[in-house]
């Protein structure tokens, strides 16, 4: 039986092999297509394929379309005039790859229901340029391979949106500009149901070395997008930042599952194309994989934002692993742009928001604070100019915190690591962090504490208790030595036998 199983699987592979050798590519002809300037059905377009780039031997029929093991390049003209035709996609494609090399403001749409499907890489590389869905949307594109796109090119729009879109690979921008993609299902756009997945992550070319975005919804910022989406994004690097599209009549909601299994920073903003309306841009971050059926399997991994702008609107929620964004960025202060919710999941190890900033310091405004399940951390790091004050990072909210959970205040230093030196200035200096201002005390069921090997510090052989006062201003925080009458609050309190961190 084995010795069959791996006979079969030989042959699996050989066959793959061949049908790789056997493999050709095929050009089409964009340049007699723009100048003939009619939108015409792929089903109908044999006579702009050829088997070479320099078009003298014309194709057979179009099983190359559907076969799935050749690669199609639409070849650009000479001419670079603009004259919006449309090639629209009647059939179901599978190929191994595919680069569109057309030409500037070309456009490729596909009829509801039909697929496009890309076994290796695909490039669109045109200045906008569009592969895009129905009116009232349509079309399913899978791209298993890495995906490159060039040059503010839309993938989807919020006129003509997708169905759903899968990229297997890294998804790549290449240039400055906002790159669009609208791929909205029929589902509920929630966090466990995609409308687009990014299996790869995202990432800037290497030229690139200042911010771009991958817009939801539109260019165009006349153009209101009330759409709703939800995309899963396995990271994001460079300089690729994320935006929700749309006018001041906007009302849509883009839901960002950030899913990351490897730490991951840009230098990209989260930011609303229209601050005016009424539209939310969701950030989820909950690194895990999907195990089907509603189960996930989870990772501590870091995902941060490093942008000059932070301005976007909607809730941030922490699921699992953690995500830093910019204190120090336009829009760190936004008002009502919507709640901070710490619901650790079961299974998962951290569930930590935090800032992205290489200084510390700055303020993170939300309307409030949600807490949850496993509840979450909140990061604060210290740092020290002079030896006798602190500089610390900051969240502001509009309202307060509320919910049931544990809320960790995980102190660490400028660096993200050991911050005793400044526990020991606050403790020299007898300082009071407030590390969270609100409208009012926080709620009876929220627990604050600290990370487990900071509730309790050893100053030169003397014990000090991380403690909390939930004030109706702000959470205040300290290390004192309790009073008698406190003792056994506090024991019971760390009764875990914590670790006791020795400064001397």
């Amino acid at each position: 039986m084995k010795m069959a199983m791996k006979i079969s699987a030989l042959a699996c592979l050989l066959a793959a092999g061949l049908l790789r050798l056997s493999a050709a590519t095929y050009y089409f002809d964009y340049g007699s297509f723009h100048t003939a300037g009619a939108d015409m059905n792929l089903s109908e377009t044999q006579s702009y394929w050829f088997a070479d780039s320099s078009f003298s031997t014309p194709v057979e029929n179009l099983d190359f379309l559907t076969s799935g093991g050749d690669d199609i390049v639409f070849v650009k003209p000479s001419s670079t005039t603009e004259n919006n035709v449309t090639l629209v996609f009647d059939m179901d494609v599978r190929v191994a790859s595919f680069h569109d090399a057309s030409i500037a403001y070309s456009y490729f749409r596909m009829e509801p229901g039909k697929t496009f499907t890309v076994e290796g890489n695909a490039r669109l590389g045109n200045w906008s340029s569009a592969l895009y869905g129905a009116s009232g949307g349509g079309g399913a594109i899978s791209i298993q391979g890495d995906l490159t796109m060039n040059q503010n090119y839309s993938i989807g729009n919020i006129d003509f949106p997708l169905e759903s879109l899968y990229v297997g690979g890294l998804t790549t921008l290449a240039n400055v500009g906002e790159f669009i993609f609208c791929a909205s299902g029929s589902g509920s756009h929630g966090i466990d149901e995609p409308d687009a997945v990014f299996a790869g992550g995202l990432t800037s070319h290497a030229s690139v070395t200042r911010p771009i975005s991958m817009q939801f919804g539109a260019r165009i910022p006349v153009v209101a997008v009330n759409a709703q989406s939800c995309a899963w994004i396995n990271g994001v690097n460079g300089y690729v930042g994320l935006s929700m599209g749309g006018n001041s009549n906007s009302s849509g909601v883009f839901n960002v599952v950030l899913t990351n299994l490897s730490d991951a920073s840009s230098g990209g903003n989260l930011s609303m194309a229209n601050p005016a309306g009424t539209g939310k841009m969701n950030i989820v971050m909950r690194s895990s994989q999907s195990n089907g059926d509603g189960a996930y399997t989870y990772f501590d991994r870091t995902q941060s934002f490093t942008g000059d702008d932070m301005g976007f609107k909607g809730n941030v929620a922490l699921i699992s692993g953690t995500l830093k964004l910019n204190y120090g960025a336009s829009g760190a202060d936004l008002a009502g742009r919507g709640n901070l919710i710490l619901s650790r999941a079961s299974g998962a190890g951290t569930a930590a928001f935090g800032n992205s900033s290489d200084t510390v310091g700055g303020t993170f405004a939300f309307s409030a604070i949600e807490v949850s399940d496993g509840g979450g951390s909140i990061i604060v790091r210290l740092d020290s100019a002079d030896g006798s004050s602190l500089s610390y990072d900051c969240l502001s909210l509009e309202n307060s915190v509320s919910g049931n959970g544990t809320v960790v205040i995980d102190l660490q230093n400028f660096n993200g690591n050991n911050p005793d030196e400044f526990i020991d200035i606050m403790i020299e200096n007898d300082i009071t962090l407030k590390v969270i201002s609100w409208a009012e005390a926080a709620e009876s069921g929220i627990t604050f504490t600290a990370a487990d090997d900071y509730k309790v510090h050893d100053y030169y052989g003397e014990l000090y208790y991380f403690t909390v006062q939930n004030a109706a201003d702000g959470l205040y925080i300290s290390y004192q030595i309790p009073e008698p009458a406190e003792w056994a609050a506090i024991f019971g309190a760390v009764a875990a036998a914590v670790a006791i961190r020795r400064r001397r």
